[in-house]
């Protein structure tokens, strides 16, 4: 019996680059299936902060889950992720492990100092 997704014939040369937030995701739509407690919610979160931190408008992004329980849980770690973000930013002299906040803390000093008010904005 085939699992869900699996593709015929794949191989790991077929499998997508491990996500990683600070690249930008592609113009369109971007499609992110995985397995359960792979990360993809963390991983919708920090899209989404590295979009409207690179000025995107929120009101031109659209998140779509399967499950009214899956709608709410992504709601809220998505808010916790912009709030945490935003405050991570405003404090740039804060020691950070996390990976997107520390690319967001570079890059062109008049748009790293907007990055905060982005975020907050949203």
């Amino acid at each position: 019996m085939r699992q869900p997704g699996a593709r015929t014939g794949a191989t790991m040369a077929d499998a997508p680059p491990e996500f990683d937030p600070r690249v930008p995701v592609p113009p369109g739509v971007t499609v992110l299936e995985a397995s359960a407690g792979t990360g993809k919610t963390h991983a919708v979160a920090s899209i989404l902060v590295a979009e409207v931190a690179a000025g995107r408008p929120i009101d031109e992004i659209l998140v779509v889950t399967f499950t009214r329980k899956a709608t709410g849980t992504l709601r809220e770690r998505v808010w916790r992720r912009v709030g945490e973000a935003a405050a991570a930013l405003a404090h740039p002299d804060e020691p950070t492990t996390d990976e997107l906040i520390a690319h967001l803390r570079t890059g062109e000093p008049a748009l790293v100092a907007h990055r905060p008010a982005k975020l907050q904005q949203a």
